[in-house]
């Protein structure tokens, strides 16, 4: 697995979640989140979003399980099951759609500007700490 990820990632250093990386030139491979948006993540809504799955162990394990069920599949291939599925379970199945008005908007629109896939990489951190791409 170690080379599929540096394949992904080379050797350039970047970082979500605590975790900080080496790899060369990846930001297409990871939506561009190269610690240039808010406390490492693209932006306040994926940090927030982050943070709450991070935050509750439950929740939390939950989607390291999913994500190491998905492994075997090769890691870019589970990244995007992982992203899939939190775009299905947090974004698309949190807003109720029968109320109409400001707060619905609001919140609609701060969950589509979430980087769904860099929280599906950073579900894989773990696997990756120690990696190095030299």
């Amino acid at each position: 697995m170690a080379d599929e990820f540096c394949g992904l990632f080379g050797g350039r250093e970047f970082g979500f979640g605590g975790g900080v990386f080496r790899g060369d030139g990846i930001a297409d491979a990871i939506g561009g989140f190269l610690m240039d948006g808010y406390n490492g993540w693209a932006n306040r809504e994926t940090w927030t979003v982050a943070l709450w799955l991070d935050n509750d162990s439950g929740t939390y394990h939950y989607w390291r399980e999913v994500a190491q069920y998905w492994m075997p599949n090769g890691f870019e291939a589970a990244v995007r099951v992982v992203e899939d599925r939190l775009i299905e379970e947090i974004r698309d199945g949190s807003v109720d759609l029968s109320d109409h008005g400001m707060m619905r908007d609001l919140l609609t629109t701060a969950l589509h500007t979430v980087d769904w896939r860099e929280i599906a990489v950073s579900r894989f951190d773990e696997e990756w700490e120690g990696v190095s791409c030299e």
